[in-house]
């Protein structure tokens, strides 16, 4: 869906930003602090946040999901997490255990968990979050003294993989579509988070410690990658590898030495940044969280040294544009089955497995660097957007994670456990509550600018400004805001947001103030005074934003907050919404009974009512009369719901209408019993299988099934046939040939790579002979050659009118 209106596809020029030398450390990594940095970065930012220890939130919801992070934290066992680490160093465990789920293996949690208590600590400065930072940085650099190589390993089989590599030996193996290993496993996926960890141990925790131990890490990561050809590494690239660049070009910022600028361009995956930077989208069918990291770490690159960079600064921005135009939902997460989709074909990727949280997590890193580099409010007008819809949205009461937000209608949350599932979302969950005031306020060097609208205080030390703003927006459209010290001549900015519904107003002291909107903010004729009183009044109304690639299927906005329709509990009664292993869902019941809605979409305030007494809680009639309850989505848990519609207008209905009585002859669903039973199928060794939760009838070698279709018309008809383009589940493999009355009509690759992790469509012309005067006509498919793992989803004949109307999103 795309995020916004066309003033979203602004693309940011290189030569916009100012890449000469600075003089003095401007940081726009501005939790950091600036005096751990030994160069100026090369590129001026044009607004800096402020470091997460000046800015105290207050609001009721962020300060519950905060505390409840803050508690979490201080549960772990910090020698469980440590287990592995000592294990591969030669170090017998402190403990007789390791924590379960994805800890079975080996820790990438350890990383984030460092990252969670620092950031945690930046904003609380709890003695007991020190300690175990300190605690875990000293177990580390005894890891690291005892391998005597510099590195520190996450789990069995890193040690020997880098051995075998060093000595040229490198196994590559697909583990699913666009997602290779080398030598058994992603290890340098695992590394970022532990030197990530370090590096935040020591810019926000001042362990000095922790700089020594990941200097010397990220020496050993210089050493093998200077052993490696340059042809070879770039293959390796291709296996996940976090932020690498990231951490590694601030360690040049660190230390000042050049040789860790050079380093982090060899993680450059040129095959992925040379095109993006071109503006040139190479994302489908890539594992989405494989890459966003990595474009985070090129934007880091370009901070640090612009045009030095090469085309890896400028690719951060094409990609943020890409993404966010053209793959993003609606709530503001993107992928499904974890790759990205075909460009802007977003009503296709709502399905259970869509919205990996840690992509969301990496795409606000990603926005942040960039609007502190630009100052341009789209990167936080996506920021609130994702902040709300996704990363809120993510937690339960406990403060538990998810590993996917689901955009399937009907659907509902699956939460972690909280030390037995240990996915990647959990590790970089733990670590969001620790920064959620790094983007309410910024400011350059004359002003203030308002970014989010949350209860919130900033100290402004350095130019003795202390602002204090209180709302409880999204409730309300009003936000108050109290200067409690004067700054120096300071002025205030407030972004305008892209969903205003009229016009601002601003009062001081209750007078009316004139604003001049500039860059997308509103600004106010005077600087700020001791004791002014400001109130900001931002409207906001009922919207629906279409999927770009089919106008039926919508979604209900009120001002940034998206909107879920809540349905109940059927057939989920009796389910714990905790999982420790994210499928562990994923065959429950499906709803199919959704509820399809009627109205005028450019007016929603015609027949969706809000509900009195009850802030952003509204009501709305289905196609069948009932009334169905739409409330903010981040409050949505413990039920199923809705965010996306099968959504008409009245003229669309009726043409909808038209499209089954007339355009559409007849249609099977493979696998349905009744369906096949009424078109009369006919079948030898063949079998049904299921693929997120749409059956297929597939033919095992040499074997057959048929249909008998209604065609009862001499117009021209389409055979239309769904298959799966692959991904987790069954391989697809083998020919499949398709007749009709006996007729071949094709033969279709079911190994075709060309719709890697999406349902997709073929639509087959058939000969007017064949249907001409038939009531009914004969559909087979017959495997021509080898063993096919999947096979046909939906057959359906059609007129060619009505090849141009898709199915509703709960028969997708």
């Amino acid at each position: 869906m795309k995020t916004s209106s066309k003033k979203y596809r602004t693309i940011i020029k290189m030569g916009v930003v100012c890449i000469t030398p600075i003089l003095f450390l401007a940081n726009s990594f501005a939790q950091y602090s600036p005096h751990k940095f030994t160069i100026a970065e090369a590129v001026k930012p044009k607004v800096q946040s402020f470091p997460l220890g000046e800015v105290e939130i207050t609001d009721a919801l962020f300060r519950k999901a905060k505390d409840k992070d803050h508690a979490y934290l201080l549960q772990w066992n910090c020698d469980s997490l440590l287990y592995w680490h000592r294990k591969a160093a030669g170090l017998k465990p402190k403990v007789p255990g390791h924590y379960g789920g994805w800890e079975g293996g080996g820790s990438n949690i350890l990383g984030h968990y460092l990252t969670a208590l620092s950031l945690m600590y930046a904003t609380t400065k709890d003695q007991q979050l020190l300690n175990r930072i300190n605690y875990i940085v000293d177990e580390l650099a005894l890891c690291q003294q005892n391998a005597k190589t510099g590195a520190v390993f996450n789990g069995p089989g890193f040690k020997e993989a880098f051995e075998e590599m060093r000595k040229g030996n490198f196994n590559f193996r697909l583990v699913g579509p666009e997602f290779p290993v080398v030598n058994g496993g992603n290890y340098f996926y695992g590394i970022h988070k532990n030197i990530a960890g370090l590096r935040d141990a020591y810019l926000l925790a001042n362990n000095q410690k922790a700089k020594e131990v990941l200097v010397k890490y990220v020496n050993w990561i210089d050493d093998f990658v200077n052993a490696v050809p340059t042809e070879k590494f770039q293959e390796v690239l291709n296996v996940e590898h976090g932020g690498m660049a990231e951490v590694i070009a601030d360690v040049y910022g660190i230390t000042g030495d050049k040789k860790y600028a050079a380093l982090s361009k060899k993680f450059v995956q040129r095959r992925m940044a040379n095109p993006i930077a071109q503006g040139i989208d190479m994302l489908y069918p890539q594992h989405a969280n494989a890459k966003i990291p990595q474009f985070v770490g090129y934007g880091r690159m370009y901070e640090w040294m612009g045009n030095d960079a090469d085309s890896a600064g400028r690719s951060a921005f094409k990609f943020w544009d890409i993404v966010t135009e053209d793959h993003t939902l609606v709530n503001g997460g993107n992928s499904e089955y974890e790759r990205f989709g075909p460009a802007a074909q977003i009503s296709q990727r709502i399905g259970m497995s869509s919205s990996e949280t840690c992509n969301t997590y990496n795409m606000l890193k990603l926005s942040h660097e960039l609007y502190e580099l630009t100052g341009h409010t789209k990167y936080m007008d996506y920021y609130e957007r994702a902040f709300y819809n996704h990363i809120l949205a993510s937690l339960d009461d406990e403060g538990m994670f998810c590993y996917y937000v689901s955009t399937k209608p009907g659907w509902f949350k699956t939460f972690s456990t909280p030390f037995n599932s240990n996915w990647c979302c959990v590790g970089t969950g733990m670590e969001n509550p620790g920064k959620y005031e790094q983007d309410i306020y910024a400011h350059d060097d004359k002003n203030i600018y308002v970014n989010l609208f949350i209860s919130s205080t900033v100290n402004w030390k350095e130019q003795g400004l202390i602002l204090k703003q209180q709302t409880t927006f999204p409730q309300s459209d009003t936000v108050y805001l109290s200067v409690e010290k004067a700054g120096k001549g300071v002025g205030i900015q407030f972004r305008q947001p892209s969903w205003l519904s009229g016009a601002a107003q601003i009062w001081v002291n209750n007078t009316a103030q004139p604003i001049t909107v500039k860059d997308s903010y509103l600004t106010i004729p005077h600087p700020l005074n001791k004791g002014d009183k400001i109130r900001l009044i931002l409207p906001m109304s009922l919207r629906v934003e279409e999927a770009p690639d089919n106008p039926t299927v919508g979604a209900i906005l009120y001002g940034p907050v998206l909107l879920a329709g809540e349905l109940g509990r059927k057939g989920i009664e009796h389910l714990n919404q905790q999982a420790n292993e994210m499928w562990d869902l994923k065959n429950n019941p499906e709803l199919k009974d959704i509820p399809v809605l009627i109205g005028d979409k450019k007016h929603p305030e015609n027949w969706i009512t809000s509900v009195p007494a009850q802030p952003l809680t509204f009501t709305a009639k289905s196609l069948d009369n009932k009334d169905i309850v739409l409330s903010p989505f981040y409050k949505v848990t413990n039920q199923r719901y809705s965010v996306y519609w099968d959504m008409f207008s009245n003229q669309q209905w009726q043409d909808y209408q038209h499209y089954k009585k007339s355009y559409l002859r007849d249609e099977v669903i493979p696998g349905d019993t009744d369906s096949e039973i009424a078109h009369q199928l006919q079948s030898k060794n063949d079998t049904i299988e299921n693929i997120y939760f749409k059956t297929c009838r597939t033919a095992k070698e040499g074997g057959q099934f048929s249909y008998n279709l209604k065609a009862a018309t001499n117009e021209p008809l389409f055979l239309v046939v769904k298959y799966w383009g692959g991904g987790w589940g069954p391989d697809p493999s083998g020919m499949l040939d398709i007749y009709v009355e006996n007729v071949k009509l094709a033969t279709h690759d079911l190994g075709n790579k060309l719709h890697e992790t999406t349902f997709y469509d073929l639509n087959y012309a058939i000969p007017v002979q064949l249907t001409e005067d038939k009531e009914k006509v004969d559909v087979t498919f017959k495997a021509k050659n080898g063993k096919l793992e999947s096979g046909v989803f939906e057959c359906k004949l059609v007129t060619a009118q009505g090849l141009v109307f898709k199915d509703l999103l709960k028969d997708q």
